[in-house]
């Protein structure tokens, strides 16, 4: 009996040094004045007009152009274009023979406020990057900020692009297809085979069985007789991040991608990935 009413003692006293540490942690921290926090906003903004002007560093998007792109402010959004998007144009342009330095003129389809493009253009100097977004306002701070990295123009929401025919050895849409309903995925595929050169690739990416195995029963047996299902799951895309009311989700299966996107490319590749996207790899017949 001794031994549990002793453990019970140390428990207690181990609780109370807890309490006794915390109390002194919390009395210890300084919470900054009005004045720190405005030293520190004036610091911070004049740290950054050196390294635009001095070392010649554009800007991070301003916060609510990131927000529309991944629905959040977070610490990763730039490093996320070196490394996540980087990673699946690597794994999407791996069967090509290709490495992505050997791709001349390269389209961002739906660049956003250029997180993939100031990555990718940082580390591929000797390519030529264009990036193109139905958001105005995320091409116009683009052209402002990020001329260095690409030449940049606004997408309509239906065809045709502002380019001439046959102009890209590689394009690329990350997060497009998986939101478009399917009329408008039919004419923006025939789209991008005009853009593309002959031989040309595309590397476009959907919402594969990974990630509409979670949904209702019901929803499955959809994509499984369809291959195709768009809804907005009550999200509103559309009102809620100031885009069209026609961008909702998609998903695909492989089987409907092999049969209906070949009307337009050749599908090399159906790379299924843990995450929420797969990624296509396309072939311009030419």
């Amino acid at each position: 009996m001794k031994i549990p009413l002793l453990q019970r003692i140390l428990k207690a006293v181990a609780k109370e040094e807890v309490k006794a540490y915390i109390k002194k942690e919390i009395a210890a921290v300084q919470v900054p004045s009005q004045d720190q926090l405005n030293d520190l906003s004036i610091l911070t903004q004049q740290l950054l007009w050196i390294l635009r002007q001095e070392a010649n560093i554009p800007p991070p998007p301003p916060k609510h152009l990131q927000i529309r792109v991944v629905g959040g402010y977070l610490p990763h959004f730039i490093e996320s274009g070196y490394t996540h998007l980087f990673q699946l144009l690597n794994q999407g342009i791996k069967l090509t023979g290709k490495e992505l330095k050997d791709f001349k003129s390269i389209l961002d389809w739906g660049c956003g406020c250029g997180r993939g493009i100031r990555a990718f253009a940082t580390m591929l100097p000797s390519c030529k990057f264009y990036g193109t977004d139905i958001d105005p306002e995320a091409i116009k701070w683009l052209k402002a900020n990020y001329s260095k990295f690409g030449e940049f123009s606004i997408a309509p929401h239906l065809p045709p692009l502002p380019y001439e025919d046959q102009k890209f050895d590689l394009v690329f849409g990350f997060s497009v297809f998986t939101h478009l309903p399917e009329d408008m995925q039919f004419e923006w595929l025939k789209e991008l085979t005009r853009i593309t050169k002959p031989h040309g690739y595309a590397i476009l990416s959907t919402h594969g069985e990974n990630f509409y195995k979670t949904l209702s029963a019901e929803i499955r047996e959809v994509i499984n007789k369809k291959g195709f299902f768009h809804t907005d799951f009550g999200k509103n895309y559309g009102r809620s991040i100031s885009l069209p009311d026609f961008y909702q989700t998609a998903y695909h299966s492989t089987d409907y991608i092999r049969k209906e996107w070949s009307k337009y490319f050749d599908v090399i590749d159906i790379k299924e990935t843990p995450n929420n996207h797969d990624i296509i790899l396309l072939q311009n017949r030419g």
